[in-house]
């Protein structure tokens, strides 16, 4: 986004492989931002994000989820383009949105089925139960809670779910990331002491709820089962999968006790076992089956 007065503007822009911009555009207009982005397969780019204002350009599609823009508030907003970098579909989904919370307030990750997004969830969030063993929270357990929402290859919405504890839970800004078999991975921050669905799958399950922790979750991708979620001594804000399906996150640890993160190295990776002073990173590997394997340092 840009400033533009005193409010952010958002904007798009595509470059070539040369490293020249083939085009740009301003997208709505009041306060607007773009937090998330992916291009499926298809060559399609899906955003997300926030907007105070009604001039947003709302594109209905046939067979897809819309929403009104609820009322004069700021709402989560979704869209996607054409391969031709034409909107193709584009909706506010959810009111009230806090863009002032630490932890971003959209991420958007494509996969072979759809779409999924996270989201800061407010009082007016639309929640759809796909049924079933999904994992699925209508009421707001406390604090601020995220929302995850699952989308089909046509832009439908089929699942909708609160996600938090009794504190504040807020997303990481690159919260999201799904395997080879689409399996989905969710990380953020999280103020909870209590009421946070942790589930343990036999692989690391920290219970810390010291009220400054990140969080891991693990969804399936074709029932939408929590099957695994864990605290992390640190708040997380950004995820990745390297091809082998390991996981990796990152984080800080500005707002916990020095020296507490549970450091572990693993051979021959980078290893920075000493807390050097407040606001270090941290750096985690999660092998296959959600076993930590790696926590460091960085910073």
């Amino acid at each position: 986004s840009v400033s533009s007065g005193d409010y952010p503007r958002a904007f798009i822009a595509k470059f070539d492989l040369n490293g020249f911009i083939s085009w740009s555009t301003y997208f709505g207009n009041g306060e607007s931002e773009i937090t998330g982005m992916d291009v499926d397969a298809g060559g399609r780019l899906h955003i997300t994000g926030y907007s105070n204002n009604q001039g947003l350009p709302a594109t209905p599609l046939a067979g897809a989820t819309s929403w009104p823009f609820t009322g004069t508030t700021t709402n989560s907003i979704i869209a996607r383009f054409t391969p031709a970098d034409t909107i193709n579909w584009c909706t506010p989904y959810n009111g009230e949105v806090n863009t002032l919370v630490t932890g971003g307030v959209g991420s958007i990750k494509c996969f072979a089925g759809g779409f999924y997004v996270s989201t800061l969830a407010a009082a007016t969030s639309p929640t759809i139960d796909l049924g079933g063993v999904a994992y699925y929270d209508s009421t707001n357990e406390g604090g601020q809670d995220c929302l995850l929402m699952k989308f089909n290859t046509v832009a439908h919405c089929d699942h909708a779910t609160k996600f938090g504890g009794n504190g504040d839970d807020f997303p990481g800004w690159n919260s999201l990331m799904v395997n080879k078999d689409g399996d989905l991975y969710f990380v953020g921050r999280s103020a909870s002491i209590s009421g946070f669905p942790l589930v343990n799958d036999g692989g690391t399950c920290d219970s810390i709820n010291g009220g400054h922790d990140g969080f891991i979750a693990m969804v399936h991708h074709g029932d939408l089962a929590l099957t695994w979620s864990s605290f992390v001594n640190a708040p997380l804000s950004a995820s990745c999968l390297d091809d082998q399906g390991h996981v990796f996150a990152v984080g800080t640890t500005i707002e916990n006790a020095p020296g507490t993160f549970p450091v572990i190295d693993f051979a021959s990776y980078y290893n920075q076992s000493t807390w050097n002073g407040d606001g270090d990173g941290v750096v985690i590997g999660y092998e296959l089956g959600q076993a930590g394997d790696h926590l460091q340092y960085y910073g």
